[in-house]
């Protein structure tokens, strides 16, 4: 039964507790380079200037920012639900009133908004390039309109839009704080998943899945291993400079979402068979006919992705590297308990 799991992202990240309005803690991520937005989330309490999330399943302010962007990286590329675009960055702007002349004595137009996101993007790109070496100098400071944001470098941005509309009369603290509260998370559009949980641990459906429960696996443990996910990830001749056939992810996109070993595991352990990524659920889901004769879209798949790989109290966790969930069968048998951990990527069983 699925009861948790993790969307994982590409940052390791240490954690620190923040109060929302009063009563309600909320865990916030803390990466090890100590970037200035974590600081702030840290610093002081969130005053209350706006109703509190109204998700009861998805509750904090962590949660309501990650519902927040997957919904626009959503929308932008649901092959690619880890990044935003630009032009949805632009979007979100707009939404939550970030670009009202009237409303601030230092308003930002779009054009501004524009430059803070793909100077994000591209020291991201840059430091990711002289890391790993994934690109040459040339693609690597290639067209802005290529450049996209992970859920950290997101957060980064609305730092820096903070600082542009308040920093003239407020800390950085109370900058950001005053972004999220008044601007932020009362108007910008997001994900509202519905809770399976009282499903899930009904009597009827631990008999069902009990009866197919070895078949379910052999599935999953099919499209899991390494050989089918690298099929998936297999263009067309004509495919250069990353661009991937319809209907499949680009080179770029297929590596963000591939599986990477499991802490504790040996580079020989055959750990890659156990774990299911996000490009391997989107090609089971196409085997199955789910995408097709009108039963879902891939937007609605990658949604159903990323509401699946929440913890066991429903919360988001942001603590390991690439992209997907990791499901443990349980002692019992009755059902598989998502479990993440902090390299790992997939759904493992």
């Amino acid at each position: 039964m699925f009861t948790g799991g993790a969307f994982l992202l590409p940052l390791p990240c240490a954690r620190a507790a923040v109060r929302y309005s009063s009563g309600t803690s909320v865990s916030l991520a803390h990466d090890h380079d100590r970037r200035i937005w974590r600081c702030s989330f840290s610093a002081l309490p969130l005053r209350r200037a706006a109703p509190p999330p109204a998700n009861p399943t998805m509750a904090g302010i962590e949660a309501e920012l990650w519902n927040i962007f997957t919904f626009y990286s959503l929308h932008g590329n649901p092959l690619d639900p880890e990044r935003m675009s630009g032009q949805l960055m632009l979007r979100l702007a707009k939404d939550c009133d970030v670009l009202e002349p009237h409303l601030y004595d230092n308003p930002l137009s779009a054009a501004d908004v524009n430059l803070i996101f793909a100077a994000e993007a591209q020291r991201s790109r840059k430091a990711a390039d002289a890391a790993h070496e994934l690109e040459s100098a040339s693609t690597a400071h290639g067209s802005s309109a290529n450049l996209k944001l992970t859920y950290y470098e997101f957060l980064n941005v609305l730092l820096r839009i903070s600082q542009r509309l308040y920093g003239h009369k407020l800390s950085q603290e109370d900058a950001m704080q005053k972004l999220l509260m008044e601007n932020v998370l009362p108007r910008a559009s997001r994900r509202n998943p519905a809770s399976v949980s009282r499903i899930l641990r009904s009597a009827a459906f631990r008999n069902l899945y009990d009866y197919y429960k070895g078949a379910l696996k052999e599935i999953f443990m099919y499209y899991a291993s390494a050989q089918h996910t690298v099929e998936f990830s297999t263009f067309n001749s004509n495919s250069s400079k990353g661009k991937a056939a319809p209907g499949k992810p680009t080179k770029r996109q297929a590596s963000r979402l591939s599986m990477v070993r499991a802490p504790g595991d040996a580079p020989g352990d055959n750990s890659m068979t156990n774990a299911m990524s996000y490009a391997a659920f989107i090609r089971m889901a196409n085997d199955l006919g789910l995408s097709n004769l009108n039963m879902l879209t891939t937007l609605e798949l990658g949604d159903v992705f990323i509401s699946s790989i929440c913890d066991g109290s429903g919360d988001p966790e942001y603590d390991c590297a690439g992209a997907g969930m990791k499901v443990k069968t349980n002692s019992a048998g009755a059902g598989m308990k998502v479990k993440t951990n902090s390299a790992g990527a997939g759904m493992k069983v």
